[in-house]
């Protein structure tokens, strides 16, 4: 049995995971818009923490 603690941990990462996944193709798909625009959406403090984590990605990314 998962203590209600650890739902919410579990529940918090898989929001987590989608909105920086959301966040990622938003990215990919239109990047003539800028991250300071994307914080109208998602909320400028978050769009800094996950902006640096797409470059991050970006980064160990290899195109072939």
């Amino acid at each position: 049995m998962f203590t209600e603690s650890q739902i919410t941990k579990a529940s918090n990462a898989c929001l987590d995971y989608l909105t920086f996944s959301n966040y990622e193709y938003n990215r990919i798909l239109n990047p003539q818009i800028s991250p300071k625009r994307w914080g109208l959406v998602y909320g400028a403090e978050l769009v800094e923490k996950m902006e640096i984590a797409f470059q991050e990605k970006k980064a160990l990314t290899i195109d072939v």
